[in-house]
């Protein structure tokens, strides 16, 4: 899945941020409201930024996936 940030108001992939490493992805966890789900990339450190598709719209994976981290090409898991 290819992820973007916002850097400077412009999209950027996620890979390409170049001011911080890029380590993965986390979903964001806690309720079951209409953003749990919600797609963070977690850049080096403990700083999580929103992911974005290439239209600039915030992903979500849904409900099933909340509070489980991914790699790029990795399988989800719990942390």
């Amino acid at each position: 899945m290819e992820t973007y940030i916002f850097e400077k108001g412009k999209l950027v992939k996620a890979k390409d941020y170049s001011e911080r490493v890029f380590c993965g992805y986390y979903v964001a966890c806690g309720f079951n409201g209409d953003n749990a789900g919600d797609l963070f990339v977690c850049l080096s450190g403990p700083i999580l930024a929103p992911a974005y598709n290439k239209d600039g719209k915030r992903i979500n994976v849904g409900k099933e996936l909340a509070g489980m981290s991914s790699r790029d090409g990795y399988e989800w898991y719990k942390e």
